[in-house]
């Protein structure tokens, strides 16, 4: 609006369009008729497998985070506690062990293992390090 008078501008004009091809047409004119469509789709199991296993291993990483020497001696326990049951609860095919290790939640239990005082607690840390750490494990090392 420029001094009071309307200008004009582009007006929307409506079009039908209706193809006048038939099937034959159609299929010829399909720009995506040529794609393949045999590329590989997850099934639902796997990305059920991989959404679960990332939970678990977030699950993990905040328990190696409570591991600190200035938890109280209940929390400590309850923190082995959760970590030895979701060792056991979960398949190994999760690989939390693993996951554990490279998170480096055996270098904070062997840590709480040099400032604990309780032998409660103790105990608890070493059910870790023993459900971490397979019979193998110690053969090797004893070996080198």
């Amino acid at each position: 609006m420029k001094g009071g008078k309307l200008s004009k501008g582009l007006q929307l004009t409506k079009r039908s369009y209706t193809p006048s091809f038939d099937d034959d047409d159609a299929a010829e004119m399909d720009p995506f008729a040529e794609i393949d469509d045999s590329f590989d789709v997850e099934d639902f199991e796997t990305k059920l497998f991989r959404d679960k296993k990332a939970t678990q291993c977030a699950h993990i990483d905040k328990l190696v985070d409570l591991l600190v020497p200035s938890a109280p001696s209940a929390a400590l326990q309850t923190t082995c506690d959760e970590l030895l049951a979701s060792f056991d609860d979960a398949s190994e095919q999760l690989g939390l062990e693993s996951h554990f290790v490279s998170s480096h939640g055996l270098l904070a239990v062997l840590e709480m293992l040099e400032v604990t005082r309780r032998d409660t607690t103790a105990a608890g840390l070493l059910k870790i390090v023993n459900t971490v750490c397979p019979p193998r494990w110690v053969e090797l090392m004893s070996r080198s």
